[in-house]
C-alpha cells in the first residue's frame, strides 16, 4: 500500500463522511438494507429496517498461519526440469544501475449510492541503485536513491490532479537508503533516510518506505532449480493502518544463463479488519466489510542485477466498508485496477 493509494483512500473517505441529498427515506425498501460480511462488525443499516450477515470475509487461508513476523518464508513447490542449477544474485562491488517504476491507477469508489471513477495521472519514479560491497557470505551491500519523480497527465484524469500530486511528490527526490540484501533476495536490513528539507509528510513515511524497500528483490529459492520450477514467498506487510499478509507463487519459465524470466502470482489478505488510518478526521469511525487483492507480474532479469530489466504487472483490489464521521454510517465500496511497469531507462 503506497502514499499515493492511501491519499486516494482518505479523499474517499472524507467524502463518504459527507449527508448526501436523496437518502432512502425511513421506512425504505428492504433492498436498502447493507449486508455486512465481517462477523465481528455490529452495524444498524443507514435508514429502514432490518439487517443481515455472512460469515468468513476475513476467514484467512490455511497458509497465512505459516507467515513469519517479520521476513519472507521461501518454500519450493516444484523443483522444474534437469539441469538443476542454483538461482543467485551476483551483481559486482562498484555495480550501478538505475531502476524506473511506471505506476498507471485507476480507482471506482461508491459512496451512499454514489458512484464516483477516479482516473490517476501517471506516476514515475526513477532510483538509482549502486552496490558498494558484496561480503564474504554473498550478501549485497547497496545504497538507494530517489533521483527523479514526474507525475503525467492523462486523458480523462481530473484537471490539475497530475501538478497537484507531483509537486506533493516532489519530496521524495533525495530520499536516500542503505541496504543489505542476500544471495537469494532475502532482505537483511534497509534504511532510508529523508533529506533535511524534506516535508513532514514524507518523513512520516519513512517506516513504510523502508519497509517496501526489503521487497526490491524477488525472494530466490535455496534449492537448485531448472525451467519450470514453482516456489513459493509468504510476508506480512504492515502499512498505513493496514496488516496484509502475502502468498506469491513464482514460477521460473525460461534461464538462459543468468537471464531468467519469472512469472508470478499474488494474493493478499487482510491479518486484522480493524483499520487505524492516519489522517482520519477526529472522531472517524471506519468498519472494514470486506477486503480483496491479487495481481500478476511477469519479469525478465539478468542476475547480475538487483531490478528487472523489464517487468509488466498489474494488480487488482477491492474493499468494502462503513464509515462514520459524524454524519452517520455511510457504506462505502472501493474498486483499484493497478498496472506497474519496472524498467532501466537506459535501456528504453
Amino acid at each position: 500500500m503506497n502514499r499515493p493509494f492511501r491519499l486516494l483512500l482518505l479523499l474517499g473517505l472524507a467524502a463518504a463522511c459527507t449527508p448526501k441529498s436523496g437518502s432512502p427515506k425511513a421506512g425504505g425498501d428492504k433492498d436498502d438494507v447493507i449486508v455486512v460480511e465481517n462477523p465481528d462488525v455490529t452495524y444498524e443499516p443507514i435508514e429502514g429496517e432490518g439487517d443481515a450477515e455472512a460469515e468468513g470475509a476475513f476467514t484467512l487461508p490455511d497458509w497465512a498461519a505459516d507467515v513469519p513476523q517479520e521476513g519472507a518464508l521461501v518454500r519450493l513447490i516444484e523443483p522444474g526440469a534437469e539441469p538443476l542449477e542454483t538461482l543467485r544474485f551476483a551483481p559486482a562491488s562498484g555495480h550501478t544501475e538505475t531502476m524506473r517504476m511506471v505506476m498507471d491507477m485507476d480507482m471506482t469508489m461508491d459512496v451512499g449510492g454514489m458512484t464516483m471513477p477516479m482516473m490517476m495521472p501517471v506516476m514515475v519514479m526513477d532510483m538509482d541503485i549502486e552496490v558498494t560491497e558484496v561480503d564474504e557470505a554473498g550478501d549485497i551491500h547497496y545504497n538507494a536513491a530517489v533521483s527523479r519523480f514526474v507525475v503525467e497527465d492523462k486523458e480523462g484524469a481530473m484537471e490539475g490532479l497530475a501538478a497537484q500530486l507531483e509537486a506533493e511528490m516532489q519530496g521524495m527526490v533525495g530520499l536516500r537508503g542503505d541496504m543489505v540484501v542476500s544471495n537469494t533476495g532475502e532482505a537483511r536490513s534497509a534504511g532510508f533516510t529523508a533529506p533535511p528539507d524534506a516535508p513532514d509528510t514524507v518523513k512520516q513515511q519513512l517506516q513504510s518506505i523502508n519497509q517496501n524497500a526489503n521487497n526490491m528483490a524477488v525472494p530466490l529459492p535455496e534449492e537448485p532449480v531448472g525451467v519450470g520450477a514453482r516456489w513459493e514467498v509468504l510476508k506480512r506487510t504492515s502499512s498505513n493502518g493496514m496488516e496484509v499478509v502475502e502468498r506469491s507463487e513464482i514460477h521460473l519459465a525460461s534461464r538462459e544463463g543468468d537471464a531468467v524470466t519469472l512469472e508470478s502470482t499474488v494474493e493478499q489478505h487482510l491479518a486484522n479488519p480493524d483499520l487505524q488510518l492516519p489522517g482520519m478526521p477526529p472522531g472517524a469511525q471506519v468498519e472494514l466489510v470486506s477486503f480483496s487483492s491479487n495481481g500478476s507480474t511477469t519479469s525478465a532479469m539478468v542476475l547480475s542485477n538487483l531490478a528487472p530489466d523489464k517487468a509488466d504487472g498489474k494488480v487488482t483490489l477491492d474493499m468494502a466498508m462503513n464509515v462514520d464521521a459524524g454524519a452517520g454510517m455511510q457504506p462505502m465500496t472501493m474498486h483499484l485496477d493497478l498496472g506497474l511497469e519496472m524498467l532501466h531507462p537506459e535501456d528504453e
